[in-house]
């Protein structure tokens, strides 16, 4: 994959643990930007919970890629 990735997830995630998440995260080697973002005292239903504007905020973040140089 030649796009940028984002992997959000929440730090009590019982579906995806932290090693599946690494490899995940290495063999998207194409990737001009990826990302592996965690938030604290969230589940796999972040969407749902207290931390949801964490996750909007960090989505939002990556999506302007506003804390980075635009690739060329």
């Amino acid at each position: 994959m030649r796009a940028p990735v984002a992997i959000i997830r929440g730090e009590w995630d019982g579906l995806i643990p932290d090693a599946d998440a690494r490899w995940l995260f290495d063999a998207l080697a194409a990737s001009p930007d990826k990302r592996d973002i965690k938030i604290g005292r969230a589940t796999h239903l972040m969407h749902l919970e207290a931390m949801r504007h964490a996750l909007y905020r960090e989505s939002i973040a990556f999506l302007l890629a506003g804390d980075q140089a635009p690739v060329r």
